[in-house]
């Protein structure tokens, strides 16, 4: 790697004797507290996404690449119009990109689940003149579905691999696992095949803690799925007699 200072207003650098362009990972480790408008393509988000070893650039990278995407599907967006075709091909990087990092067994599981998250709905929002609500929430979930379906033997291994055993754990390896695990299965209930639906149950039913009991519930009563209301009835009767009970409801 090489470290550039930029103290001036205006700066060139010249690179020699390397194959391909460079790509920059710029104010690494937050060391200036400023906006920066680059021109950074899909390509080079791609690859610092998938290869940045600064963490904030990377996580960053990751979402202004899924960000460009959705904004670009948004504006192709009509009620009437499905996008399913046109989302697969849009994300066909990001799956890479996903790929690459989820294969990747050096990484936190906390900063991993963050790293593939999806920006907020909100967050899109933000970046609108006009804000689109029908389009946001649609293009949102498409591009989720897709992802879960493209990387489905994927995000079922990384689920099954950060189930966590013994006692129930607050430290911090725990909590990454566990956060990763429940978006691997957010991901994998965007496409609501019965089989994750029955997996996703059996979490909800053998939870023996909130994070998980919440998150399974909160995929299942998300989905068009029969199964939804069995874990409704399953939560009330568990908590009825809580005083906070409906509070954990909330999700």
């Amino acid at each position: 790697n090489l470290v550039l200072d930029l103290k001036e207003a205006t700066q060139s650098f010249r690179f020699t004797e390397i194959p391909n362009a460079p790509t920059p990972s710029i104010f690494r480790g937050f060391s200036a507290p400023i906006k920066l408008k680059d021109q950074l393509q899909e390509k080079g988000l791609l690859f610092l996404m998938s290869h940045d070893r600064d963490e904030f650039n990377r996580w960053d990278s990751g979402q202004r690449l899924m960000s460009r995407i959705m904004t670009k599907l948004m504006l192709d967006f009509k009620p009437e119009t499905q996008l399913n075709i046109a989302v697969e091909e849009e994300i066909t990087g990001l799956v890479q990109s996903f790929q690459t990092v989820l294969n990747d067994t050096s990484l936190d599981g906390a900063f991993l689940a963050q790293l593939i998250t999806l920006p907020s709905e909100a967050y899109l929002a933000e970046q609108m003149e006009t804000v689109a609500v029908e389009a946001i929430h649609h293009v949102r979930e498409s591009v989720k579905e897709a992802l879960g379906k493209q990387l489905k033997d994927l995000l079922l291994a990384v689920y099954k691999n950060n189930q966590t055993d013994g006692q129930f754990s607050t430290d911090a390896k725990s909590v990454g696992r566990r956060s990763l695990k429940n978006l691997a299965l957010t991901y994998l209930m965007s496409g609501q095949a019965a089989e994750i639906i029955q997996l996703c149950l059996k979490q909800y039913q053998s939870a023996d803690n909130m994070t998980d009991e919440l998150s399974a519930l909160s995929c299942l009563v998300n989905s068009d799925c029969e199964e939804r209301i069995e874990a409704l009835q399953l939560f009330y009767q568990k908590w009825q007699n809580d005083p906070l009970g409906p509070r954990r409801l909330i999700i």
